[in-house]
């Protein structure tokens, strides 16, 4: 069966989301280990050049969501859209004020050894991918 472009963005970002919320309600230091790349002062360059690095995939990751699949209809799909829109404005921001979003890493870092916030949080990201994959499996194999 060939997958158009929109059909393969809305599988790959769903199983991204689904896989990511299951590895935050699993792994406890995963979100402290995200944290604590942009954060630690030891190798200040390393950590500035992998913040660029990150940023930068993450914005051509982004670009090809909104390129691909801008659906602004108030279904699932929406959610597909924002995902990318806010992967490519926060990417580009995080590019042009890197130190900015380190000092807000660093306040935000205290919440990752929270049980509560980071099972909310992989609860709530499993739940948009299911919403995403649940409406791409009915259009694509049920109807």
């Amino acid at each position: 069966m060939l997958i158009d472009m929109y059909s393969l963005v809305e599988s790959v970002v769903g199983s991204t989301l689904l896989i990511w919320g299951l590895a935050l309600a699993v792994n406890k230091n995963i979100i402290k280990s995200c944290f604590n790349i942009f954060i630690d002062k030891a190798d200040k360059e390393t950590n500035e050049a992998l913040g660029y690095i990150t940023a930068s995939l993450f914005l051509i990751l982004g670009l090809i969501i909104v390129w691909v699949h801008n659906d602004w209809y108030f279904n699932s799909a929406i959610i597909v859209t924002l995902i990318g829109w806010l992967l490519t404005i926060k990417s580009s921001l995080w590019l042009l004020f890197p130190r900015f979003f380190a000092r807000l890493s660093k306040k935000f870092s205290p919440l990752a050894s929270i049980f509560w916030f980071r099972f909310a949080y992989g609860a709530f990201i499993i739940i948009l991918g299911a919403l995403i994959l649940g409406r791409y499996y009915i259009e694509n194999f049920v109807m």
